[in-house]
């Protein structure tokens, strides 16, 4: 198998490890051993942890953004179109990806490496995305960056809200609460 090849199944193996088992207590030699490798090869593919670390995070990243952004495509009104982003976030399938990232944004609270750098990284792409996806809604592009931190701000709350509680019927009324007050606010 090809080097970058070899790479990306070990990307994929420890997501895979990191979305079953959590990140805070993840070390190279149990991960290298589920993986089926040694954590002298992982040192060697990757150079360090940390870069490992950053792999990972960066393509649960991009899952979670696929799974939510094929129902930003399908076209409707503003609101229609972020709640159908709700909806997605709030699904199973995004579950397990939102469970990492809320730990990862906890280590990150907690000042332990990488994910104190990781995390609000990771953060600004999705204001950043999110103000692309206002602006394309017809929020002013002066208003779409603040509009965009207060709707990542709040949709987060409410998923850490979902995920602890179950309460799927506050937590989306609420939602379209949010999603209704920021287009509103754009003028979108």
């Amino acid at each position: 198998m090809s080097e970058p090849g070899r790479r990306d199944d070990l990307v994929e193996g420890a997501l895979g490890y990191a979305l079953r088992r959590g990140m805070a207590d993840l070390s190279l030699r149990p991960l290298a051993a589920a993986l089926g490798t040694s954590d002298r090869m992982l040192v060697y593919h990757f150079g360090s942890k940390r870069a490992l670390i950053d792999q990972v995070l960066d393509r649960a990243s991009s899952r979670l953004a696929a799974i939510v952004l094929d129902e930003m495509a399908a076209g409707g009104t503003a609101p229609e179109r972020l709640e159908n982003l709700w909806e997605r976030l709030a699904s199973p399938d995004a579950e397990p990806y939102l469970r990492l990232w809320f730990e990862v944004q906890g280590l990150a609270l907690m000042g332990h490496t990488p994910y104190d750098e990781s995390a609000p990284r990771l953060l600004r792409a999705w204001v950043e995305l999110s103000a692309s996806i206002l602006s394309d809604m017809g929020v002013p592009a002066a208003d779409a960056r603040l509009a965009a931190t207060v709707e990542v701000a709040a949709i987060q709350g409410l998923l850490l809200d979902l995920l602890a509680t179950g309460d799927r019927a506050r937590t989306g009324a609420a939602a379209r609460d949010v999603i209704t007050r920021i287009v509103d606010w754009g003028g979108a």
